[in-house]
């Protein structure tokens, strides 16, 4: 495990942050991709996963449902000097969860009036039955979620986490993230495999 790991995130928009390739854990998966750009204005994050698996599934119906039953992407974000984290996921049917974990590790779901605004947009490049290529873009607001406090931003407050894609109801479950974690089962909550979040 990497201590130092880092993740970037760019300060000016989406359109000029770089990819950052989400690979493979616990399995490889056939023709099952994805990427996510990164960029924050003030206390929000910006996120905007590219995706492609030979599987689209997008059966949620609600908000805080069993999202990653579907094809989903989510971000698992902490403060530096806390315990306390929150897990933010989305269906590729436009659906959010969103939980908080204190520092107890007693996990509790949000709310839907506090992440209403998360989802931005779904994009379907290509659905056919053997392929999906797509897109989901999130706005994080990072001080309403309370990882951010008055008056503080990703430049002066570290956060750490992971940013992932998932499917696990699929034919094919899969699970790929932006930073590698390291144990025998999947185990996307994991702090100890956190990485720092960077801006640049």
């Amino acid at each position: 495990m990497d201590t130092e790991s880092t993740i970037i995130v760019g300060t000016s928009d989406l359109e000029h942050s770089l990819p950052i390739a989400l690979t493979s854990c616990w399995g490889s998966y056939d023709r099952t991709e994805g990427s996510v750009r990164l960029a924050e204005a003030g206390t929000t994050l910006y996120l905007r996963y590219m995706m492609g698996s030979p599987q689209l599934r997008r059966m949620a119906t609600a908000h805080n449902q069993d999202v990653c039953d579907d094809s989903s992407v989510g971000a698992i974000l902490q403060r530096s000097d806390s315990h306390a984290m929150i897990h933010i996921q989305c269906s590729a049917a436009g659906f959010v969860k969103v939980s908080s974990t204190d520092e107890e590790g007693n996990e509790t779901l949000m709310d839907s009036s506090l992440f209403e605004g998360i989802f931005n947009n779904l994009t379907l490049f290509e659905n056919t039955n053997t392929y999906s290529r797509w897109s989901i873009q999130l706005s994080v607001d990072l001080k309403l979620l309370g990882l951010l406090k008055e008056g503080e931003t990703l430049e002066t407050v570290k956060i750490r986490g992971n940013f992932y894609s998932c499917g696990e109801k699929l034919d094919q479950r899969y699970y790929l993230l932006a930073h590698e974690v390291g144990t025998l089962e999947p185990d996307l909550v994991n702090p100890a495999y956190f990485a720092d979040l960077i801006l640049s």
